[in-house]
């Protein structure tokens, strides 16, 4: 359709990205929250309210930064925007939508970048070279309030690996990505709000198939405190041509 059409042509992404379909995929993301949203209402409200109601622990002086910023589909602009230092929205993509819907925020930025390292180089590799992930992830943390990680963690792999992986080699690199971006919020000297879906349910004639998103040891080691969990229905029923309904498990933790 031609919004679809328009978006791929005016959208702004990190070097790679194109070439690894994330603006397609973004795009997409668009197309079915059309579609569904009264479906993803419940979840997109969620986590609007539990960012919403952590950003009084972030320093005034700083600004928040939020990664994963997507759409702004599942962001609380009025309140960020409110935040005395605003916010630095975060992600490898953005839609004309979203720097549309900027345009009514004055204290609102959006920065372009590959929270994983691997986007450039995994799309420059030349007969299936291995590409590494880095140890710790190449997320902006210093001079932050607080940080957001919304609705991405269980996203990083996408472009590299199978889903679900079914390989030791992908199921490595997914717990590599997963590692470093954890391991990176970690070592940030502020609060931080992690929202991440960690299972998936497809369900068709023969039943539910539920696997994990994340590897959830990682999440259990990670140092913060589970603040909630509810299911978000990305797919019900009519969406896919086949039947097939598909279930995200989501869960958020804080660390102050």
């Amino acid at each position: 359709m031609i919004t679809d059409y328009l978006a791929r042509l005016f959208a702004s992404a990190v070097p790679g990205a194109r070439a690894l379909g994330l603006v397609d995929e973004a795009i997409g993301i668009q197309a079915r929250h059309r579609r569904q949203a009264e479906a993803w209402a419940p979840h997109l409200t969620r986590t609007r309210d539990i960012i919403r109601d952590h950003l009084g622990f972030a320093d005034p002086a700083e600004p928040i930064v939020v990664l994963g910023a997507g759409l702004g589909l599942d962001l609380p602009l009025g309140a960020l925007d409110a935040h005395p230092a605003g916010a630095l929205l975060i992600d490898a993509v953005r839609l004309p939508a979203m720097r549309k819907r900027l345009r009514a925020y004055d204290n609102l930025g959006f920065e372009l970048h590959d929270v994983t390292g691997l986007i450039r180089p995994y799309a420059q590799a030349k007969d299936g070279a291995a590409v590494e992930a880095p140890a710790l992830a190449p997320v902006p943390v210093a001079g932050a309030g607080m940080i957001v990680s919304v609705n991405l963690l269980s996203q990083l792999a996408l472009p590299f690996i199978d889903s679900p992986p079914e390989s030791d080699e992908d199921k490595a690199t997914r717990r590599a990505l997963v590692a470093a971006h954890l391991d990176a919020l970690k070592a940030a000297d502020c609060p931080v709000l992690l929202i991440t879906d960690v299972m998936r349910e497809e369900t068709d004639a023969l039943g539910p198939r539920p696997h994990e998103t994340v590897p959830n040891d990682l999440i259990a080691d990670w140092p913060a405190e589970e603040i909630a969990r509810w299911d978000w229905h990305l797919a019900p029923k009519g969406e896919n041509r086949d039947g097939t309904t598909v279930t995200l498990q989501v869960g958020a933790w804080f660390r102050r």
